[in-house]
């Protein structure tokens, strides 16, 4: 594990669906390359159950990680911890 800070860490965390207090479930999205919060936030309006609340952090750079997923895992750190 890497020693230096993910730079997702203040990322945004944008939510939709059932306010916290009154979810029974909690669904945490994550978004695409390149993509964002509110495009992963767009499909929980087609499971329409009232009682969900949905949460989508924001990935640094639009990317979860720098480089494709098949360097070795060391190059794509701290992105990934």
């Amino acid at each position: 594990m890497s020693k230096r800070p993910s730079p997702h860490v203040g990322q945004r965390v944008e939510t939709a669906g059932a306010p916290i207090s009154k979810a029974r479930l909690v669904v945490v999205m994550a978004h695409g390359r390149g993509g964002s919060p509110s495009d992963i936030l767009g499909l929980g309006q087609y499971l329409a159950i009232p009682d969900i609340a949905f949460f989508a952090p924001t990935a640094a750079n639009r990317s979860w990680w720098p480089h494709s997923f098949l360097v070795p895992l060391e190059e794509n750190e701290p992105w990934l911890d």
